[in-house]
């Protein structure tokens, strides 16, 4: 059946009523829920796996490659038509995968699309299940988008993904780096790539960073490193704020005793500063009377102890060994104990 709309829907459900067919059946009454079409910035890359940990002989299931989408909506997003594709070549051409399905992405919903090398299609029975065991891969919040194939094409030295709706326009696009893993991190394999603030821009380095899972990721569920929102950072002149303890990595390790130095926002950053927002290198606010709170030079600039002040760019929460000087441009800053 098609219907006809004279005026764009604005409800979640399109209510149809004494419907006949041709035969004399007849329908009554009847609720078919609506979705709209994504378009850029309503449905965004949220997390990566792109080097999957696989040994047969470490006593662990192996991980498959997945791709997580969010819709920041609150209406329902349609995955109908839904495509991925990487970096183009010379030529223009790029991989293509089909992954959407007829089904639609409630508000604040993810979309998992992961590679399914058994061909299970159903989330329990999945290889991702297997090796991520608590993902809510079940809900009704999480759609679970398999490919049936090894792996999803994402290259370990960097590429990109591109989502497509069925007329092909993006919505969503992102070129990931291994670079972007956080700098401590020994090894970068079977630990996903998580977007720190949906809001901000997904091609910016200092937006992303390793999962600190247990797992090595959160598929289908909120991201460790995320942000809240930025009504919700505290906002008032007099509230204190002081950094907290460096979070132990996924290791179980605390974070070293070396000097700290400016660097991407990391998970650690995030989950001390509810609200920070990226690093804004060009712009330095004045720093209350006396308060030794700035570090970094004039390609860096970073405030640590204010909540009033929304730039966080560190490795590590850290604190000043003195009052700098007024117009010094070093600084000498160490890891909180």
């Amino acid at each position: 059946m098609r219907l006809s709309l004279s005026d764009r829907p604005t409800g979640e459900a399109v209510l149809v009523a004494e419907v006949q067919d041709r035969v004399g059946n007849r329908l009554d009454r009847a609720s078919v829920p609506f979705a709209r079409r994504p378009t850029p910035g309503t449905l965004v890359l949220n997390e990566l796996l792109f080097d999957p940990r696989a040994d047969d002989f470490d006593d662990r299931p192996n991980q498959v490659e997945y791709v997580e989408l969010r819709n920041l909506t609150d209406h329902t997003l349609t995955l109908t038509g839904l495509t991925l594709t990487d970096r183009p070549t010379e030529t223009g051409t790029a991989d293509t995968l089909r992954v959407g399905r007829r089904r639609g992405l409630a508000p604040g919903g993810f979309a998992v699309v992961a590679a399914a090398p058994k061909g299970a299609f159903t989330p329990q029975s999945s290889q991702l299940a297997a090796a991520f065991p608590d993902a809510p891969l079940g809900s009704d919040s999480v759609a679970y988008l398999p490919v049936q194939a090894p792996t999803l094409g994402l290259r370990n030295d960097g590429d990109r993904v591109r989502v497509h709706r069925r007329d092909t326009a993006v919505v969503a696009d992102v070129a990931y780096s291994p670079d972007w893993h956080t700098a401590g991190l020994a090894d970068p394999k079977g630990t996903a790539l998580e977007r720190i603030s949906t809001t901000a821009g997904a091609e910016a380095a200092d937006n992303w960073t390793s999962s600190t899972a247990s797992a090595g990721g959160t598929p289908g569920a909120p991201n460790d490193a995320s942000l809240a929102p930025p009504d919700d950072a505290p906002s008032a002149p007099g509230l204190p704020s002081a950094p907290a303890r460096s979070r132990s990595s996924r290791t179980g390790r605390r974070a070293s005793s070396t000097p700290c130095r400016p660097a991407r926002a990391s998970s650690a950053c995030a989950s001390t500063m509810p609200g920070a927002a990226a690093c804004a290198p060009s712009k330095r606010p004045a720093s209350p009377a006396g308060a030794a709170s700035w570090s970094g030079t004039a390609a860096t600039t970073q405030a640590i102890g204010f909540a009033s002040v929304p730039t966080w760019c560190c490795s590590r929460p850290c604190r000043p060994t003195a009052a700098p000087p007024p117009n010094s441009r070093k600084r000498s800053w160490w890891p909180v104990p």
